[in-house]
């Protein structure tokens, strides 16, 4: 499957799964818990709970302060390639929706965090981080029911771009610039953190609907045409400030927006499948 641009560069899609189709988890494609994901886990792990339906993938589990859960990819992607992951906050008490980009046994990572409740402050936003790292705003006070497009993209120098864009209507909202990549392979990891937030869920899990997951080589009609993407290892040799570009705006009216109508009431929205290990 591939994509052509007006440049002539023909860009391949390397892995797609749209969750809107599937009717459970593609095991040929995802594990549950891998060894990667305990490696990265800042807390017990919890088995992920799903449901399918045409909105996606719901995941919930994780309700409790430093549980982790995790679906990782079988395949690891060697650079270039470009990461593109469309989620929706449903529940949030912390991260309902983290996506990771991790080295062979967990070594490092780089993470796109979703923490979408206003009670936990400074901490609500959509953020940006290495291993080891703070996390840096990307989306200030993110909210739920409201669909983001995630997209990772690294320099052929290793130099990293990560863009949010709002509603899936292609307006970015978030943007940052950072430097340090190398080029080992990276498993993608979709996962739900409550590493510890001001609020805490009582009885109530975090909860996200992940419609799809793509990579694609080479440049991306989302990205700018000096941004070849690979994403890897990150060189710790000669780091450089972080550059960021966020913009804050309403959003009535937009194309692609998850109106809060929509949204079924808890007692009837799915119907969840435990995930075995």
């Amino acid at each position: 499957m591939a994509c052509a641009f007006a440049s002539g560069q023909v860009n391949t899609v390397l892995f797609s799964d749209d969750f809107t189709q599937d009717a459970a988890l593609n095991r040929d494609l995802w594990g549950v818990n891998a060894p990667v994901v305990a490696a990265i886990a800042d807390g017990p792990l919890v088995t992920p709970r799903t449901a399918f339906s045409s909105r996606g993938m719901t995941v919930a589990g994780v309700m409790d302060v430093h549980q982790f859960s995790g679906i990782k990819s079988k395949q690891a992607f060697k650079p270039p390639s470009t990461v593109q992951a469309i989620v929706t906050g449903v529940i949030a008490h912390a991260n309902p929706f983290v996506l990771y980009l991790v080295t062979a046994g967990g070594k490092d990572y780089l993470r796109i965090t979703g923490n979408s409740i206003p009670r936990n402050g400074p901490a609500c936003k959509i953020g940006v981080s290495f291993k080891g790292e703070p996390v840096q705003a990307l989306v200030s006070k993110p909210t739920v029911n409201k669909c983001y497009r995630l997209l990772v993209t690294v320099g052929g120098a290793g130099n990293v771009t990560v863009r949010v864009k709002e509603n899936d209507d292609g307006t970015t909202v978030g943007e940052m610039q950072l430097p340090g990549f190398g080029t080992e392979p990276a498993f993608i990891v979709m996962a739900q953190s409550e590493p510890n937030p001001r609020t805490v869920g009582e009885n109530e899990e975090n909860e996200a609907i992940w419609r799809n997951i793509k990579v694609v080589s080479g440049r991306t009609p989302d990205n700018p045409a000096s941004a070849i993407v690979s994403a890897g290892l990150r060189s710790w040799r000669h780091p450089r400030p972080a550059v960021v570009r966020n913009s804050c705006h309403s959003t009535a009216g937009k194309v692609g927006r998850t109106p809060a109508a929509s949204v079924p009431p808890p007692a009837a929205r799915h119907t969840f499948r435990e995930l075995a290990l």
